[in-house]
């Protein structure tokens, strides 16, 4: 069976047992195990399909059984597993995925255990610890040393990774390195991580006990954080499988800590922002960069024409031309709003480190995860070289790990002169940069551990974009992570403040899906509340749900009768469903209490004009103009509808002042129509042909825009039977 063959497989039986549908689950798996020869797994097919038929017999009796569902349970457990065994079974033998490459490599070679992997870790650092060492460039028995250690630690990375279910000695070994002060921290959060991606890859209820038990242990923050992390995942990523009862009792024991609500919360929300990397991303290339480049001729211009002095760094830095050209095309609000979601903790640095993930050192899997130390043997002689910078590195609490060895790979391709001078001038600056390292280090209990669990989200979210064999990987950020929906943590999101926090970060973050379930889930418990159903409207209008959004509208009104911005939603939605007269009914109780308020104005008159008072309307857009002189907004639904009303002059002044304020093809056209209605003939022809040309010589687009508009023209006296005589008409000037 090829690769594709076995995930359609496995997707298929999946959603079987998902649906709970097992006896046609067991028939696939059975059938499958028997073409395929895996003798062992069908023997345990059997004996699960024995209990699952004696169960569906005491059913059927009628007989009370209190343990049935527990045994349910155990049963859909055992195909879950069972579904994962023959898939890896059959991916074994044949898969060309790195993963499965790595184990068939493994078996081959026949590597040493797990267990033996930390014995010789652990003898090898006793003669010469990694992290102990900070070698010259000449120190070969060091460097050797040191490689040698690294070497042992990206084998038991693989040993983790590649084991689908660890033995019970493999777990205590793990679980025991894990608990102890010989292990570094390094080692530890590696370890971790290992534990993670193997559970992603196959469930192991070892492994979650595992990660469980990390997190609960007292100790270095950034461990538990990235076991929490990694339980989370795990618990998301087989969110249909039940629990085993050991699993489920850690989990609840974990549960009683007092953290537990914050830590579940901070998680939760670095997920969420993990998500929102992608559009951080896009913003800082589709905007930033493209409008940074497009400044540069005119910034050029001014250095060549000697207003700035390009040798003066002082002047680049602080010449307020700089600063009036990046507020004069909107770069200066950008880049605030970046730098605000970077304090907030949102991934901004991706962007400028996902070309630097193409070095050698990111070939190999444990390196996406492997924490930073300016000792490896990679980066180890540059940051001997670099001192101070290498150091400044190593406690960048804004980097992450995967990110900070690109920075220094990337370094040793700078020629050393720069290198030099970079060295020199953070040497300059060694006060102001002790001092934020020292304000990193001494940040509060909460904010230290959002800004682990932070970095270590982006560790992982990095590999599974970045890595170049990363569509071989199940992305859990591809869909988004949601916790809410996983059972075993379903109790914990029946706290309101819990709930509230998550609801209102979708919200910020305009997932407008998701913020609407949590929104109603949080109504559930914790009732009715106004502003609530005004986010929950809004999220619907977004989605274009408009009837539920007139229906959340409706009861944040009840709730709070003299919002405006209610009945201005309101009236909105009701424009978007074709409900003319109940728009109508808001945009005047609106108009009456903001007399003044131009937008609103703009708004009453659009909604006039759909409901063909063309009279109302062009009161309204007169309206506006009063308001405000300098205002354009209101020439073009004013020109239209003093065209609908018959005063075909007013309507051609205003389309005159429009033409001259880049025109678009809809401009030219509109004034072909009234010079139409006008009997001005050879005016509405000239017209069409520029409305054609600027529009890209579309000519079906503007027969279409002939055709819609013919109802209108027939209102002002032009016979249907012109207009195809006038489109052949601009064609044939066109063509001249």
């Amino acid at each position: 069976m090829t690769h594709k063959e076995i995930k359609q497989f496995r997707t298929r039986v999946a959603a079987l047992i998902d649906a709970r549908r097992l006896r046609e689950a067991i028939a696939e798996l059975k059938g499958m195990a028997q073409r395929r020869l895996a003798w062992a797994i069908g023997d345990r097919l059997e004996q699960t399909e024995q209990a699952y038929a004696y169960m569906l017999r005491y059913v059927a009796d009628g007989a009370d059984d209190p343990e049935r569902a527990s045994v349910y349970d155990g049963i859909v457990a055992d195909l879950y597993s069972a579904l994962d065994q023959l898939a890896h079974f059959l991916e074994k033998a044949e898969s060309p995925t790195l993963y499965y490459s790595a184990v068939r490599t493994r078996e081959l070679a026949q590597s040493p255990g797990i267990g033996a992997l930390l014995s010789q870790w652990a003898e090898a650092a006793d003669k010469m610890s990694l992290f102990s060492i900070v070698a010259s460039g000449d120190n070969t028995d060091g460097r050797a040393n040191r490689q040698a250690i690294e070497r042992l630690q990206r084998d038991l990375f693989a040993a983790i990774w590649t084991t689908p279910i660890l033995s019970a000695a493999d777990s205590d070994a793990l679980a025991q390195a894990l608990a102890s002060d010989a292990y570094p921290r390094e080692l530890k959060l590696h370890m971790i991580s290992a534990i993670t991606l193997g559970l992603m890859q196959m469930w192991d209820a070892r492994k979650m006990e595992i990660l469980i038990g990390a997190y609960m242990a007292p100790g270095d923050v950034k461990v538990t954080s990235a076991a929490l992390v990694g339980m989370l995942l795990g618990l998301w990523m087989h969110r249909s499988r039940p629990l085993p009862r050991r699993v489920a009792d850690m989990l609840a024991s974990a549960k009683d800590a007092p953290q537990w609500q914050s830590d579940l919360r901070t998680a939760y929300i670095e997920m969420i922002r993990a998500r929102d990397t992608e559009r951080i991303n896009k913003k800082i290339t589709d905007e930033v960069i493209p409008d940074m480049l497009n400044l540069r001729p005119e910034l050029m211009d001014k250095i060549n024409g000697g207003q700035i002095n390009p040798t003066d760094a002082t002047s680049l830095q602080e010449n307020p031309e700089w600063q009036e050209l990046l507020d004069k095309n909107g770069i200066t609000d950008k880049l605030k709003e970046l730098t605000e979601i970077q304090m907030e903790g949102g991934d901004v640095m991706m962007s400028t480190f996902a070309h630097l993930k193409t070095f050698p050192f990111f070939n190999e899997v444990s390196n996406w995860f492997l924490p930073f130390t300016i000792r490896h043997s990679d980066v180890a002689d540059s940051a001997a070289e670099l001192g101070i910078v290498s150091e400044m590195i190593e406690n960048a609490s804004f980097m992450c790990d995967s990110d900070k060895y690109s920075f220094m790979l990337a370094l040793r391709m700078v020629p050393e002169q720069q290198r030099q001078l970079m060295s020199s001038q953070f040497k300059a600056q060694s006060s102001n940069i002790y001092e934020a390292m020292g304000e990193a280090q001494g940040a509060t209990a909460p904010e230290a551990r959002r800004m682990a669990v932070n970095s270590y989200m982006q560790n992982i979210y990095r590999f599974f974009k970045l890595f170049s064999r990363r569509r071989e990987f199940f992305d859990p950020f591809d869909s988004g992570i949601n916790l809410i929906s996983v059972p075993a943590l379903a109790s914990d999101f029946d706290d309101p403040e819990l709930l509230s926090v998550v609801a209102e970060f979708y919200f910020k973050l305009n997932y407008m899906a998701d913020a609407l379930d949590v929104f109603k889930r949080l109504e559930a418990i914790d009732g009715a509340d106004a502003q609530r159903y005004q986010k929950m409207g809004y999220c619907a209008e977004h989605l274009r749900d408009y009837a539920q959004a007139i229906n959340y509208y409706q009861k944040a009104e009840l709730l709070d009768a003299q919002s405006a911005w209610t009945a201005k939603r309101l009236a909105a939605c009701y424009r978007a469903v074709g409900d003319r007269e109940k728009a109508l009914q808001y945009y005047r109780r609106l108009a009456a209490d903001q007399p003044d308020n131009l937008q609103l104005a703009l708004l009453y008159g659009y909604a006039l004009t759909e409901s063909g008072d063309y009279a109302g309307a062009v009161k309204q857009f007169y309206k506006v103009e009063f308001l405000n002189e300098k205002s354009t907004k209101a020439w073009r639904p004013l020109a239209w509808t003093l065209f609908l009303t018959g005063d075909y002059e007013a309507s051609k002044r205003y389309y005159d002042r429009i033409l001259t304020d880049n025109p678009k093809p809809g401009d030219y056209l509109n004034i072909g129509h009234a010079h139409l209605a006008s009997g001005d003939m050879k005016q509405a022809i000239n017209a069409y042909v520029l409305s054609v040309q600027l529009g890209g010589g579309d000519r079906e687009a503007f027969m279409q825009s002939l055709t819609d508009d013919s109802a209108h023209l027939t209102a002002a006296g032009v016979s249907p039977k012109m207009l195809p005589l006038i489109a052949d008409a601009v064609f044939y000037a066109l063509e001249k």
